[in-house]
């Protein structure tokens, strides 16, 4: 509870912010006498005129960073330290990308029209034509999408994105992910709905969930693990793990997906709403009648599921996915993937 209205919070404590401040080591400290003082406040009452710090200025004549403002200036605050003096760059040369300065650059394609550049972290890039990668641009080619900083072809059977990381599969092999590893052989990769994780694979050991676990020592049931009374020498290894989309095959990804948001589990079905049908081939997605009931016939085979959560699924398995930071990303990523392309007839 606030013991006032000025109280702030420092670390796991709280301060009256009128009589004390809290320093970078999240330490407690009293105002000097001097620094209690209260800063004289500006007083905005003439028409156009915006505070700016501690004095006021008009905004036909002049810029926040600079009482001298000229025609086509603005203000690129630059952030570099907490005293640092705002700059003061020409609109129609540079453009201010988070704090930094960059020179606008000619456009690479003008047949779309656009002469408007775009941020991407520090720098621009003409979206019509280039695609912004976490803060990295790259030149816009057909299905390109972007892995972590880095841009490639979803439909180049010799590239694998795993959780951010781009992997060029030079033997031409299908490779699975694990996180943002490649999962070799023999290794195991057990996961959950939160992590994915690379084991060395060991006789007797099976997954529960992210963990791999030693069957004569525990039992796995739903993604939960439990000691066993009596170990067995020869346990029976019973698995639990949520499948990662991003290791189906292209027939399933593209054929028999389906999204939905989990409102209850039961020992042998779980309740899905608000289900869609996601036909990639035709990059179509339908509604179903909710709910929509999944049959579980081994519960304990089947992996933790959390209420409220979204998940896709399938008649037989259900999965999460570790390269999207949405929904819309997934479901643009499926279609543009599988979708077949547009033929003519002669």
């Amino acid at each position: 509870m606030k013991n006032s209205s000025d109280n702030k919070c420092c670390g796991h404590d709280q301060f009256d912010s009128k009589t004390h401040y809290c320093n970078e080591n999240l330490t407690i400290q009293l105002i000097s006498t001097q620094q209690q003082r209260p800063a004289p406040q500006p007083i905005c009452t003439e028409p156009d005129t915006r505070v700016c710090g501690s004095s006021y200025y008009n905004t036909r004549h002049f810029s926040c960073c600079e009482r001298n403002k000229e025609k086509s200036k603005g203000c690129c605050a630059t952030g570099q330290a907490a005293d640092a003096a705002p700059a003061v760059y020409n609109t129609h040369t540079h453009v201010c990308c988070d704090g930094c300065l960059s020179e606008r650059r000619p456009p690479i394609d003008l047949s779309h029209g656009s002469t408007e550049q775009h941020c991407c972290g520090t720098g621009v890039y003409w979206p019509h034509t280039e695609i912004c990668c976490d803060g990295h641009s790259h030149q816009r080619k057909e299905n390109t999408h972007c892995c972590g900083v880095k841009a490639y072809n979803i439909k180049d059977t010799r590239m694998k994105c795993c959780a951010g990381t781009l992997y060029n599969l030079t033997d031409g092999h299908e490779a699975q992910c694990c996180g943002s590893l490649l999962l070799t052989p023999p290794n195991v990769c057990c996961s959950s709905e939160d992590m994915e994780v690379l084991y060395a694979a060991k006789t007797g050991f099976g997954c529960c969930d992210h963990s791999y676990y030693n069957a004569t020592l525990w039992s796995c049931c739903a993604g939960k693990l439990s000691p066993v009374h009596q170990p067995a020498q020869h346990q029976m290894i019973k698995e639990s793990r949520l499948l990662s989309v991003n290791n189906l095959n292209e027939a399933d990804l593209c054929e028999k997906m389906q999204i939905g948001t989990v409102q209850s589990v039961s020992p042998h079905s779980i309740v899905f709403i608000n289900v869609l049908k996601i036909n990639g081939r035709d990059a179509t997605v339908t509604a179903l009648a909710s709910p929509h009931i999944l049959k579980t016939p081994d519960r304990c085979s089947s992996p933790k599921l959390t209420s409220g959560k979204t998940y896709l699924f399938n008649e037989v398995d259900v999965f999460t996915d570790f390269n999207h930071e949405s929904i819309s990303q997934l479901l643009h990523f499926i279609t543009s993937k599988c979708k077949r392309p547009v033929t003519t007839s002669s």
